[in-house]
């Protein structure tokens, strides 16, 4: 069958093609996540500086979302997403090549504005391409498709940075990168937004209206959760598997392998939230992952480690798909511009406090108190959950 991607006549969906184009950008998202925390620990030689560095770089993506507001307000999401894409290629192609710590540094900020112009924006963009009524299986097929480069990303990473060095991995993932961009040129993901008449350019004013909101606060909290425990994972998990004797490619088998029930569970997941609420989804979810995260400290055996965070994929898909969603249900269309960005700071906020928290007390604590923290984290957005109100349809 021939695919046709003109305005004119589409037979694949737009928010299909988006899809495409954001699958395209996971593989290589995943390729440099897989490799991250291996790649800054070649410079410090330190787990608890290598979070600290990494929550550094969050923090400075928390003060560019609110910088960023009259940006996002006057500017196109599609050409934001754009320039985002061009930004992430040049970075990976200067990680690539770079062997100064202080260059890392710079490269890595200015890779840090890309991301936040991604994010911000491609999530406008779904949300246009989406009615509220069907947000959360929108946001299901994103995630949905998307994992599949999450999949198998770090099997690939993995075995390249084992056998070939961790520079090539960002090759390959710039090479993705560019894929993306000319996917998304091809297939002229537009979209128009409506004009905002007055840009708010005081950013303390948009500071103290968001978090002075108590819905948007709370939900603001429970979306950083997902965010918490990825971080927490992506930056520790493979410190502990090199720890434990293993070499690059088990990292890459384990993120492979954390990603493969999201590929089958979040679609659904996200068709039967819009059906039946959000709030039970989310205390499903951080009830399980706490327990499942108590029971990796009491255990020595990597192996059966790696297992239990394989198997808490399962509630993470009860989690991932449906936050951001349930974001979308309580905000007013004419306030998304003003305040997806400063909401997608709880990315940067809570991400940030698992690294930093965690690497505190690896200063005089031994590893295996990572899983103790993190199942305390757990309880704290369960609980959190708790409070939020219904939310089934719309509102």
């Amino acid at each position: 069958m021939v695919i046709h991607f003109g305005q004119r006549h589409r037979i694949v969906s737009r928010i299909t093609e988006l899809a495409i184009v954001i699958t395209i950008l996971s593989f290589a998202l995943a390729y440099v996540d897989t490799i991250w925390a291996l790649y800054i620990d070649s410079f410090v030689k330190s787990a608890a500086i290598v979070g600290i560095v990494s929550g550094c770089f969050t923090a400075f993506s928390f003060l560019l979302f609110f910088v960023l507001i009259p940006y996002f307000e006057r500017h196109s999401p599609s050409r934001t997403y754009l320039l985002s894409l061009i930004i992430y290629a040049i970075a990976y192609i200067l990680f690539a090549i770079n062997r100064n710590f202080y260059i890392f540094i710079a490269i890595a900020l200015f890779q840090t504005i890309g991301s936040v112009l991604r994010r911000n924006s491609s999530g406008i963009i779904i949300r246009n391409m989406s009615t509220v009524k069907n947000i959360g299986k929108t946001e299901s097929l994103i995630y949905n498709l998307s994992n599949i480069g999450w999949l198998i990303g770090p099997l690939v990473a993995g075995s390249l940075a084992e056998k070939a060095g961790i520079n090539v991995v960002f090759v390959l993932a710039a090479i993705f990168v560019l894929m993306a961009t000319a996917m998304f040129i091809f297939m002229k993901l537009h979209i128009r937004v409506p004009k905002i008449e007055e840009v708010d350019k005081n950013i303390l004013r948009n500071f103290k209206t968001f978090f002075k909101n108590k819905n948007l606060l709370k939900i603001y909290v429970v979306g950083g959760g997902v965010d918490l425990y990825w971080a927490v994972l992506y930056i520790y998990l493979p410190l502990y598997i090199i720890r434990n004797g293993l070499g690059d490619r088990w990292v890459g088998y384990f993120l492979f392998a954390i990603v493969s029930p999201l590929v089958i569970l979040e679609y659904y997941v996200g068709k039967k939230v819009d059906e039946s609420g959000y709030k039970k989804y989310f205390m499903i979810g951080y009830g399980c992952i706490a327990l499942i995260a108590m029971a990796a400290g009491l255990l020595t055996n990597v192996y059966w480690v790696m297992g239990l965070f394989v198997l808490a994929s399962v509630p993470i898909a009860f989690l991932e798909p449906t936050t951001e969603a349930y974001f979308f249900k309580i905000i007013r269309k004419k306030d998304e511009a003003k305040y997806y960005g400063p909401y997608c700071t709880c990315s940067d906020v809570f991400s940030t406090v698992g690294k930093i928290v965690i690497a505190g007390f690896l200063f005089f604590l031994p590893f295996k108190w990572v899983f103790f923290i993190l199942a305390v984290e757990m309880l704290f957005f369960f609980f959190m959950s708790m409070s939020l109100k219904k939310v089934v349809h719309q509102i």
